[in-house]
């Protein structure tokens, strides 16, 4: 009788140290190792979010350069073909990397009346303004 008392009492110690390293183990290694985990998570899907806005905004900032080097190369492009379709020869009108030049064929070396600058220089300046109210810079 006396043996299983002990026996008894051990079994009762035993279990009571089973469950005591069970609660301990769960409150001060488990629940805290999901918290970084979930900390860790959190802060990397903020770096993705932060990184995807950065392409983002890169591709935008691009994409409104390319944009504003198509309002250029057009306005160019319409200079000289209009130095072509009035026959035009003498000063160039041009910035001066395109005078005397061939702009995609088309000899570039002459001075557009003022009624035909303004308008090609008001058809830039349209493209150009169109190119920012299309790719907003934040």
């Amino acid at each position: 009788m006396q043996k299983l008392k002990i026996l008894a009492l051990l079994c009762l110690v035993l279990c009571s140290l089973l469950i005591s390293a069970s609660v301990f183990y769960y409150l001060v290694i488990y629940i805290p190792r999901q918290a970084q985990m979930k900390l860790e998570l959190e802060k990397s899907n903020a770096e993705q979010k932060q990184k995807v806005l950065q392409a983002q905004k890169d591709q935008q900032k691009q994409d409104l350069q390319d944009c504003l080097d198509r309002a250029e190369n057009n306005y160019h492009f319409d200079c000289a073909s209009a130095c072509r379709t009035l026959d035009i020869k003498g000063a160039c009108g041009l910035p001066s990397y395109f005078c005397s030049k061939d702009f995609n064929g088309i000899n570039t070396d002459c001075l557009l009346p003022t009624d035909t600058a303004h308008s090609l220089d008001n058809e830039m300046q349209q493209d150009k303004s169109n190119c920012f109210k299309q790719y907003p810079q934040n």
